[in-house]
């Protein structure tokens, strides 16, 4: 077994000191050469077969001694610093290189930075959600949607056009003084606010009257405006028509037939099943988020900003990792969104620092309330673990241990009775207009 000393140096910063044993080095050298064996071609032998001299000679003692050094190194720090319970973020600062020499107990030194224990100013949260069943409110936007689906436009007095109004116009248009295809556009319902034409030319309609006659020109840019004459003038003259409004039809039998009822009854009442339905799926979902929320804003001290940036870089994965499997690069992905890559790289960091922050929360929160995990929740996780693997559950215990993994499962399930007794002891008010 190795033999290790920690060291505490202060601002969140551990030195370790590991001795491996001289057996686990030779182990690494012989493994060296048999990878070495198995990977280079030496005539006269297959792969694999060749005597260590022949592969020794080939690739060299001090390549072959570093390459040990590697896997000593990378084999055993990890291993260690998860048995002692430390949390380690960010990259951890090597001594200077070392090669170990076989027969011999290998010593090194590493410097990192580990996960921080930070403190509440309270435990108490309070927050607002809507009802778990669906509100009059709630209902009543679905059957407004419904009637809008069958509404009719009609002509309203005329008056100055605002930001969402729909409004029938034409209008010419010319690129750099010339007509193109498609220049000219008679009695167009154009709503406003939807996004289908470029912002300056609803900034000329904003504030006309019908009958009016108003222009709109301006240099058209790339890439918000995708356009072969990106970086052309482009004029427009529009005359407005009129303005229209949406009649909505009456809730009655009628528009219930129209919409797949039987009677606005029927309607009704199952637009409400569907309502609940949803709600009751999402919902404890929702109140577990705005628990862990609420309480992330009671954290006191500083978040590393080592630890942001790990959980951004893995959060950027991720996500590519989602959009590769469905055939979309990073950049189709910003071009569809009509995002740029610092806008994206931003979002990351601000939903990355949000769950950083929600994390070391209920970590606080376990440590506040005096929670531990004992050995026999640990093996009841592992337990599960292994059925889900189908793996039996001594395979599951060496695979966490040997992937350095038992500390964060021991802090996973700290957070885990830290959430449950958030919900249950949470304050929540239930308020028809929250969302």
């Amino acid at each position: 077994m190795e033999h290790a000393t920690f060291e505490t140096l202060g601002e969140g910063k551990v030195r370790l000191t590991a001795t491996i044993p001289a057996e686990q080095v030779d182990s690494a050298v012989a493994q060296v050469y048999r990878d070495a064996s198995k990977k280079y071609k030496i005539p006269g032998f297959r792969p694999g077969k060749a005597p260590r001299s022949m592969v020794e000679n080939l690739i060299g003692d001090d390549y072959a001694r570093a390459l040990a050094t590697d896997k000593v190194v990378n084999d055993t720090f990890a291993q260690i610093v998860d048995a002692h319970d430390y949390r380690v973020i960010g990259q951890p600062d090597f001594d200077e290189d070392i090669l170990l020499v076989e027969h011999e107990d290998f010593t090194y030194a590493v410097t990192f930075e580990v996960r921080p224990r930070l403190s509440l100013s309270d435990t108490a949260v309070s927050i607002t959600m809507p009802p778990r069943v669906a509100t009059q409110s709630e209902i009543d936007a679905q059957v407004d949607s419904i009637r809008r689906r069958f509404a009719q436009l009609k002509k309203v007095k005329s008056r100055k056009i605002k930001n969402d109004d729909i409004v029938k116009l034409s209008f010419t248009s010319t690129v750099d003084g010339e007509e193109y295809e498609g220049s000219t556009v008679e009695d167009y319902v154009y709503h406003l606010g939807q996004g289908m034409m470029p912002s300056q030319f609803e900034e000329a309609i904003v504030g006309a009257k019908p009958g009016d006659e108003v222009t709109a020109e301006f240099t058209i840019d790339a890439p918000e405006q995708d356009t072969e004459f990106a970086g052309k003038t482009i004029s427009f003259t529009i005359t407005l028509h009129e303005i229209q409004e949406p009649e909505l039809p009456e809730v009655n039998d009628d528009l219930a037939v129209m919409s797949g009822f039987e009677s606005a009854d029927e309607m009704i009442a199952e637009l409400k099943k569907t309502i609940d339905a949803s709600k009751e799926q999402s919902y404890d979902n929702v109140l577990r988020s705005k628990l862990v929320s609420a309480l992330a804003e009671n954290l006191e001290g500083e978040v590393p900003q080592s630890l942001i940036d790990a959980r951004t870089a893995f959060l950027k994965r991720d996500f590519e990792s989602m959009l590769a499997r469905n055939n979309i690069g990073l950049e189709q992905y910003l071009a569809m969104s009509n995002a740029s890559a610092e806008e994206f790289d931003n979002d990351v960091a601000t939903q990355a620092g949000m769950g950083v922050r929600e994390e070391l929360a209920l970590e606080a929160l376990a440590d506040a309330l005096g929670f531990t995990v004992t050995d026999d929740e640990i093996e009841t996780e592992l337990k599960i673990l292994a059925a889900d693997a189908d793996i039996d559950i001594e395979t599951a215990r060496s695979r966490w241990k040997d992937a350095a993994l038992m500390t964060p499962l021991r802090d996973e399930l700290a957070r885990r009775k830290a959430l449950e007794w958030l919900v249950e002891h949470g304050e929540v008010t239930i308020d028809e207009e929250a969302m």
